[in-house]
Formats: C-alpha cells, structure tokens, sequence
C-alpha cells in the first residue's frame, strides 16, 4: 500500500513507507488496519478502524467508530470501493456496536463522497485536513 501513487489531486492519500508498521498494529479493541483481497488473494484496498481512521483535527466522540478505506489506484471506478464499504460498514456494526459510524472524505474527492451518500452517511461538517486541504465529515447511525 505505501508503494501506490494516486494522481494529483487525490496524492493526499498517498502512504508514506515510513508508516509500513501502522499497517501491521492493532489496538486491544482490534482498530487499526485491515487487508482487502479479491477472489484470487491480491490487495486491492484496505479497511481503517478507529483512531488511524480519523483525519487530523477530528475529535473522539463518544460512541462513534471513525472508518476509513482506501483502493488501489488501479483498481477505482471498478466497484471495489462500493464493496468495501458495505462490508465495513458491517464489520464496524457488528464487531464494535458503535451509536455511529464516521468518516472523513477530501471535499474534491466527490465519487467517493456519493458512494458514502449511497450507502447512507450524510455530512455534519468540514475540518481542515492533511496539507490544508478540506474535509468533509460524514455520519451514519447504526441504530
């Protein structure tokens, strides 16, 4: 995952190979990273739950699991990210029974902002994330 390189704009999702260990941690609640393989076991994305899922200068809120995901480049726009969402969301559900599930998406990142709308999150706000770049938060009651 640190060796894919998104184009300009979405380059704020590039990895830093500095952070490969990140990859291989999980909290004691089991947060952190997770792989996702398709049918013959090649990556093709990732799953994020809790603290490394949230963006710079998003507060814990209480009863909230922060989610995120990412595709590899070559991958996107083939129904990947439609896919692992669902199944994250419900992995979070089940496995964390959180009120909320949350995520941070770049504001010009607009197919995945309507693929979170699709699957139900609706925007509570904007925060400014990595490289000053706008984020827009997004929320889903699992109730």
């Amino acid at each position: 995952m640190t060796s894919w390189s998104y184009p300009c704009p979405h380059d704020v999702y590039n990895l830093d190979a500095s952070a490969a260990a990140l990859f291989l941690d999980r909290s004691s609640d089991d947060h952190g990273y997770y792989p996702a393989v398709d049918t013959e076991g090649a990556l093709v994305g990732f799953a994020v739950f809790g603290l490394e899922a949230r963006v710079r200068g998003q507060q814990v809120v209480e009863g909230t699991l922060d989610l995120g995901a990412g595709v590899r480049p070559d991958v996107t726009s083939l129904g990947v990210g439609t896919e692992l969402l669902g199944q994250l969301i419900d992995l979070g559900r089940s496995r964390w029974a959180p009120k909320t599930l949350r995520v941070a998406v770049a504001e010009f990142n607009t197919r995945s902002l309507a693929l979170c709308a699709r699957a139900g999150f609706t925007a509570v706000g904007e925060l400014d994330g990595p490289g000053g770049r706008p984020f827009v938060e997004l929320t889903l009651p699992t109730w």
